[in-house]
């Protein structure tokens, strides 16, 4: 079962005991940590309907009741009950939404990485030519910057349907991953899944990934990286 159907089952569900759902729970820290910001969403909104009730509350309900029409006004404990749901939503919807659909696609991110190990002895005598740098950026729609030096090994490669440049770039003696997107939808944000941390940056209209497994220096790295592919493609090329 992969995140997208886990998330599923668990927004329907926190407590789904389907098997291949608790498996991925246990070997997915993203999608375990999101059950379980449901399930603690559900605790508080079980101790918030928890409230004291005066005595002989049940009694004046019921002679409420015979008193007043089906289509009486709503009471105060109503309303209560109903701000009291909104402000649950308005704390805790926010960031499972963004939970829900921004994870998956870090999960990709990080699965691509370690599928295709750049930091490997491999990919550091890797020689990445100017002009085929330059190929690489065009088709994440991004001009070759005019200081490429740093730039260590580049290749593209698709994620999430999108063809993206994935390169290895220095920063201050530390190399870092970067995934240049030509898409403009990615929300800036800091994440961190399994092994690495990153990083997800706007330029332009376009957006760039930083990750390392350190989450050292990533910050200032994402700044430097940011101006150095601002740059979109002024030109079109053959590809």
């Amino acid at each position: 079962m992969n995140c997208l159907e886990t998330r599923r089952l668990t927004l329907i569900n926190p407590q789904d005991s389907h098997p291949a759902r608790l498996v991925h729970l246990q070997e997915c820290a993203s999608c375990n940590r999101f059950a379980r910001k449901l399930v603690a969403q559900d605790e508080l909104i079980k101790e918030a309907t928890k409230v004291d009730l005066p005595e002989g509350f049940a009694a004046r309900i019921l002679l409420n009741q015979s008193l007043q029409s089906a289509s009486r006004r709503p009471t105060r404990w109503t309303w209560l009950g109903l701000a009291a749901s909104f402000l649950l939503a308005i704390v805790f919807l926010p960031t499972l939404i963004e939970d829900s659909f921004y994870s998956p696609f870090e999960t990709e991110l990080v699965a691509h990485v370690s599928a295709h190990n750049v930091f490997s002895k491999n990919a550091h005598d890797h020689v990445t030519e100017p002009e085929r740098i330059r190929q690489i950026l065009a088709s994440a729609g991004t001009e070759m910057p005019e200081d490429a030096g740093n730039i260590i090994y580049a290749s593209t490669c698709v994620i999430d349907g999108d063809v993206m440049a994935h390169l290895l770039v220095e920063n201050n003696e530390q190399q870092y991953v970067v995934f240049v997107m030509p898409q403009s939808a990615v929300a800036e944000r800091s994440f961190s899944h399994a092994d690495w941390a990153g990083q997800i940056a706007r330029v332009n209209n376009r957006s760039i990934a930083v990750l390392n497994q350190t989450g050292a220096g990533l910050q200032p790295a994402t700044t430097v990286f940011s101006e150095q592919f601002a740059q979109p493609l002024l030109t079109k090329r053959t590809i």
